[in-house]
């Protein structure tokens, strides 16, 4: 949907939703990102750092499209989505480590 024309973008995306819709659109992208990077060393700024150029990526091409133009709001929205599942993701790991700990006591 990125790269759709203007004209061709469903009508409900331009009613709000357009940031929920990019910040969903990162997260799930990140997500499948996951199994190849989580084996490296500081694997969350390599997912972040990806975000960052993709969003950035996708906005400068929508310049070129026609009925698309870019904005710095739908890049942090992509953003937000992938650091939403960053967050997540720490969180799991937070609460299974506390809850491991809490039964070896």
């Amino acid at each position: 949907m990125s790269l759709v024309p203007g004209a061709s973008v469903p009508s409900e995306m331009l009613l709000g939703w357009d940031k929920l819709a990019h910040a969903v659109a990162f997260l799930v992208l990140a997500g499948l990102m996951l199994p190849f990077v989580t084996n490296r060393p500081r694997w969350p700024w390599l997912v972040l750092g990806w975000s960052v150029a993709m969003a950035l990526v996708t906005e400068a091409l929508q310049m070129s499209t026609p009925g698309r133009t870019f904005s710095v709001f739908d890049m942090l929205a992509d953003v937000v989505g992938t650091v939403a599942l960053l967050l997540a993701i720490g969180a799991w790991v937070g609460w299974r480590s506390h809850r491991a700990s809490a039964s070896r006591t």
